[in-house]
């Protein structure tokens, strides 16, 4: 328990316009996250009681960007007391913060006096991003965004060779027609053969087995495989999971077990393929494979779980390093990632009963098999927590963001 002592008091009725440094009580690192802050609430140097009013930070940054936050309290000892904790969005910034509180209910709001504090830089992290403070899941959208968008250049790439082609083949085609093109006696001649009398005539492109009914259309058609490792040539490949001895990903959902492959080969030690739509990919450089990524997410559960439940999942989870959890309760969604070892999902939801705080504690029984161990309900005005035992809608997605 915190002592009293170690309270920052904010004495509401005070009237300054001195900034108050609040080091003392508060230190932050860039990246931190549920960083608390004892603070004691008065109001002329008596408690003020906070049932019914939320408290709010407002504050701008070092690089002067504005920022509203409802950090999770949880009451002190005392009357007024609680301790205030922080997330993530604070701290993105190295350097000076200032802020106040804001106490509201109904309407009202009472604000206290400036306050300062400095985030220490975290020369550990690299680029971080505040503006518009996007949390990790629309950062990674992001990047998806970005890789799908090359992707499509690239297939754009493609296109435009294959359309070249079809017109120099559609030129050539044209200058044998108009006799331009040396026919097959003139080739026969210039090998000194002997007199093969079915090399008379023209030399017409039928002639390469290249077309298909008078079109080009074999040069650009993907190509058929049961193995893209096996293949020795860049190009697209279209596979069909239901022939024996296709090889495919770990896991392909049932609109997928047919498809596309873009295989790119440089030699047998350095090659890369896309599945395409279902996310999956990989590596071989310098001789060495990669671990499968799908940073696009596949779908490994859709339905409903409850406190108790054990659900099976479409695969395995160790085919990837997060599970991205879409939960639907109380008309309201919450997206949420989760890695292996944390075990727990935790997200916030507002009603007309207050703020809520849900903890979800899971058990994986085996690699296909999640146990809803707890499902616990806690308002923020309260100190006890109670068991959920409504079923809740989730969609789980399986994620590989890392080749190691």
């Amino acid at each position: 328990m915190v002592a009293s002592t170690d309270y920052l008091v904010i004495d509401l009725a005070m009237q300054t316009a001195k900034v108050k440094p609040i080091g003392d009580y508060l230190f932050a690192r860039q990246g931190d996250n549920r960083r608390p802050l004892p603070v004691w609430f008065k109001q002329n140097d008596q408690p003020f009681p906070l049932t019914d009013y939320s408290v709010i930070w407002e504050q701008t940054n070092a690089q002067g960007t504005p920022l509203t936050v409802e950090g999770v309290t949880i009451n002190g000892a005392a009357v007024g007391q609680v301790i205030f904790y922080y997330p993530s969005q604070v701290f993105a910034v190295p350097g000076t913060v200032t802020g106040h509180f804001a106490i509201k209910n109904d309407g009202q709001v009472i604000s206290s006096i400036d306050m300062t504090f400095e985030v220490a830089k975290d020369n550990v992290l690299v680029g971080i991003d505040t503006t518009p403070f996007l949390n990790d899941w629309e950062k990674f959208k992001s990047s998806l965004q970005t890789e799908t968008d090359q992707i499509k250049s690239s297939l754009s790439g493609l296109q435009t060779q294959s359309q070249a082609l079809s017109d120099q083949a559609a030129a050539n085609k044209q200058l044998v027609e108009d006799n331009a093109a040396a026919k097959k006696t003139d080739l026969a001649n210039f090998l000194k053969t002997s007199g093969d009398q079915t090399l008379s005539g023209k030399l017409i492109v039928s002639d390469l087995g290249l077309t298909n009914n008078g079109s080009m259309i074999p040069l650009v058609n993907a190509k058929s495989t049961t193995n893209v490792w096996g293949e020795k040539q860049s190009g697209l490949y279209y596979y069909d999971a239901s022939v024996t001895g296709t090889v495919t990903p770990p896991y392909l959902p049932d609109n997928y077990k047919t498809g596309y492959v873009l295989f790119v080969y440089q030699d047998d030690n350095n090659f890369y393929m896309n599945w395409l739509g279902s996310g999956w990919e990989e590596y071989k450089r310098n001789g060495v494979y990669a671990n499968w990524l799908n940073k696009t997410g596949v779908q490994i559960y859709n339905g409903s779980w409850k406190l108790g439940d054990t659900i099976q999942l479409a695969c395995s989870s160790q085919f990837f390093n997060v599970l991205h959890f879409h939960i639907y309760l109380n008309y309201q969604h919450k997206y949420i990632d989760c890695f292996f070892m944390d075990k727990h999902l935790m997200f916030i939801m507002n009603n007309s009963t207050g703020t809520h705080i849900y903890n979800i504690y899971m058990e994986f029984p085996d690699s296909t098999h999640i146990k809803m161990a707890q499902f616990k309900d806690q308002l923020i005005s309260q100190s006890t927590s109670t068991d959920v035992t409504d079923a809740i809608s989730v969609e789980i997605m399986g994620i590989r963001i890392t080749e190691s």
